[in-house]
Order: structure tokens, then C-alpha cells, then sequence
């Protein structure tokens, strides 16, 4: 039986993934929708991904997206999918 020690707390989630995005070099579309993200761990992973990234999209429809969300996507050379319903 595997036994893991959770390292990172919850809300470092956005900084994790957006790192992991970052060091790829083959992802190319993710789907993050309907998941419970706030809008800061949506702000963290934007602001980890260097521009040009390997990713071309990136989905996260049914997450709440402000104004500060909307300021980084604009940053990013990525289409971002977030039509909230």
C-alpha cells in the first residue's frame, strides 16, 4: 500500500497547475470546467503560464470569471474557453 504526504495546501492548486502547464511541452488543450475553482487559483495559473506555451486552449466554463480574470486572459496567447451558464 502507497502512502502519499500531501506537500502543497489547497489553495496553492492554481500555482501547482499553472507551473505544470508551464513545463510541458506537449499539452496542448485543457479542460478545467466545473471544476471548484475561485477566481485567484484561475489568476495563479494564467499567471504561471510563459508566453509561448506548448497549450493552445484552455477550458474553464461554469467557473466564476471577474474582471481580474478576464485583465490576465487578455495577457496570455491562449484561447480561453469560459462561458458561464
Amino acid at each position: 500500500m502507497c502512502q502519499f504526504k500531501l506537500l502543497y495546501s489547497f489553495s496553492d492548486v492554481g500555482k501547482i497547475l499553472g507551473q505544470g502547464i508551464n513545463q510541458t511541452t506537449t499539452l496542448e488543450h485543457l479542460d478545467l470546467s466545473n471544476n471548484p475553482l475561485t477566481d485567484e487559483d484561475i489568476v495563479d495559473i494564467l499567471s504561471c503560464i510563459a508566453n509561448p506555451t506548448s497549450l493552445r486552449s484552455l477550458g474553464i466554463t461554469h467557473v466564476f470569471v471577474d474582471e481580474q480574470v478576464e485583465k490576465v486572459i487578455k495577457t496570455k496567447e491562449i484561447y480561453v474557453i469560459c462561458k458561464n451558464f
